[in-house]
């Protein structure tokens, strides 16, 4: 099962509080370009091969993240692949929803 936790994500002075995701079977951490373009972060070229043996084209980046009550104990998390061709839906939900 999949579990979802409120996190901040820090880079160059700047901090997005998102939503993670958390998958325990996963090999690999992702990210979505909007995290990217907001954090400003340095992005370097690479391919993810997928199990179907296809190469997608991507980048890897690096940020620090914390939890929302605790922004001074931060943890570095490096290699995150992005990819624009990702297949993932947009879904929103209001806040008030989910609570």
């Amino acid at each position: 099962m999949l579990k979802v936790v409120p996190v901040k994500l820090h880079s160059k002075g700047r901090t997005l509080s998102i939503h993670a995701i958390l998958d325990d079977r996963s090999e690999r951490t992702i990210i979505l370009s909007t995290a990217i373009h907001y954090l400003q972060l340095e992005r370097v070229e690479e391919s993810l091969k997928q199990q179907e043996m296809s190469e997608l084209q991507g980048a890897s980046v690096s940020f620090e993240v914390s939890a929302l009550g605790c922004s001074q104990m931060r943890h570095h998390i490096s290699n995150v692949f992005i990819a624009t061709e990702l297949n993932h839906a947009k879904q929103s939900c209001p806040m008030d929803i989910l609570h």
